[in-house]
This record gives structure tokens, sequence and C-alpha cells, in this order.
């Protein structure tokens, strides 16, 4: 079984129970009978900030250019949720990306984690590791280390707090049902009625 997600992002990630993650949204996806690349048809549109240049410029994806949009959702993660490439608008994105400029270290960001981004957006897809690897790579950053004491570190490096948990949302307001009241109108009408 291959697949092309073609739309790795935070919004397509289900978080349940005991923190497992699924996949959503596979609208993008093509189901491939061997690992080969996918060429998409002229002019199909693409979430740009997630995907890799070699789809951007010539609608060719491989599971490396999954692991190119699976950095971005590192990024977005590291970032709590913050959208890729701030400011910076749609049509520069490739121009960017092909002078080598590539997102900033998150806030906060073990340098591990980064560095594991930073391959990911490797310029030559075979540059970029496997997802067997990034497995591997993130399974000892969480084992030699706890990555909340990491993170923590690198926030109080930058002086910065972790953002508190959210509030759950106030109760609902109750608010007292008023009895109906008969417009002043009304009584005019009654009594013009009455003559």
């Amino acid at each position: 079984l291959f697949f092309r997600y073609r739309d790795l992002a935070a919004r397509n990630c289900l978080v349940g129970e005991a923190m497992t993650v699924k996949v959503a949204d596979f609208g993008l996806a093509r189901y491939m009978e061997r690992d080969v690349t996918y060429r998409a048809r002229e002019g199909a549109k693409f979430p740009i900030k997630w995907t890799a240049p070699e789809g951007l410029v010539y609608n060719c994806f491989s599971i490396k250019s999954d692991v190119w949009a699976f950095g971005v959702l590192l990024w977005e993660i590291a970032t709590y949720g913050a959208a890729p490439y701030p400011g910076v608008e749609l049509q520069d994105v490739y121009v960017l990306l092909e002078k080598g400029t590539r997102m900033e270290a998150p806030q906060g960001c073990p340098d591990a984690v980064y560095q594991l981004m930073l391959d990911c957006w490797s310029w030559n897809s075979e540059d970029r590791p496997s997802f067997k690897e990034m497995y591997t790579r993130l399974e000892t950053i969480r084992t030699s280390s706890d990555i909340n004491e990491a993170v923590e570190h690198e926030l109080q490096r930058h002086r910065i707090r972790m953002p508190p948990a959210p509030l759950p949302p106030p109760p609902p307001t109750t608010v007292a049902a008023l009895a109906p009241r008969r417009s002043s109108s009304c009584d005019r009408m009654d009594e013009s009625n009455r003559e």
C-alpha cells in the first residue's frame, strides 16, 4: 500500500485518547500500487505552504514530498498552531525556498527537533529522511530527555513562558424569560375601536 497524502498539516490531524494522532481528510491523497512518484494534472491546486518544491514546480509528489510537509507540521506543532511562513505571500514561497530560506526555529523548540525540520526541508528530495528514520529520531529525542524539560529550557533561554492552558468556556448565562408586554400602540388601537 502506497499513498501520496499531499496535504499533511495540523488542520488534518485528529488527536484522540492517549495522544493518538490520526490523519484525516484524504481529499488530495492518491493510492499508488508501487512506490513511485505521482504527477498531478496541470492546474491542480495544492496547499502551497506545505508543498515541497518539486510539487510546486513540476506537480510531482513522492513519499519525500510528504516528508517535507511533515517538517512543516512539526513547525506548526512547535508554534502552537501558527500558520507557516508568517508574513510571506503565497506567490513568494517558492522564490524564498529556492534561495535556501527556511522558517526559523520556533521559540522554545529543542535544537534536535529543529534540525529534523531542516532535514525534512532539504531541497533535494533524496536528502530528506524517511518516515522510519524520523520516527527513530523523534523517539530518541523523547526518551533521551524529557521533552517538556527541553522545551521549558529553550523557553527560559529566550525568556518566554509557555502559554497557559486555555481556560474552560464560561458557563452559559441564563437569561430570565420576560413576560410578554403589550405595546402602548395596541392600547390606542383598542380605544379607537371602541368609538
